[in-house]
């Protein structure tokens, strides 16, 4: 559960402004983040496939950093992306079926960033669920979802996996 609403809990965190130094950017062997994907077009074509989760790193004020991953949870977790839903499994077995849209950071408002993030929604219903900044490595081979701000959330960490 914990692990969930991390995901979903950057909408809040980046309406209050959420900037590139809020996040851990120490490098993991093979995922390289220093060059990323600025634009919507290559994100889109780079993002669809297979990705699978490496870690989450929880902050909170005052106290230590938390990190989960699949040997500390016991649990794998794949993103599998198509062209516009995602299919998050847990275990092999899908968990939950989600609408993404890729957009710049305040597109449609007169403070567009070249910061992408990812609008995640539920299938069916539309409803949102919640907004993450996105950094996708030119290479395509890593993903992080940050959904922190002032050293509180979860920030997550994939690696590409087809």
């Amino acid at each position: 559960m914990k692990f969930s609403k991390s995901l979903f809990v950057g909408l809040l965190l980046l309406l209050c402004g959420c900037r590139d130094e809020t996040f851990d950017q120490e490098p993991r062997e093979g995922c390289e983040m220093d060059k990323v994907i600025k634009s919507k077009a290559p994100a889109k074509a780079a993002i669809v496939g297979k990705w699978e989760w490496v870690e989450t790193t929880y902050s909170s004020r005052g106290a230590e950093k938390v990190t989960e991953n699949p040997l500390t949870t016991n649990k794998t977790v794949v993103y599998e992306f198509e062209r516009d839903t995602l299919s998050v499994y847990e275990n092999d077995t899908l968990a939950e079926k989600l609408a993404y849209e890729i957009r710049h950071w305040g597109e449609g408002t007169n403070t567009v960033d070249e910061q992408l993030v990812i609008i995640l929604r539920r299938a069916k219903t539309g409803e949102h669920l919640g907004t993450s900044i996105m950094f996708l490595s030119t290479a395509s081979t890593c993903l992080r979802l940050v959904n922190s701000y002032d050293d509180a959330g979860g920030d997550m960490l994939f690696k590409r996996a087809d």
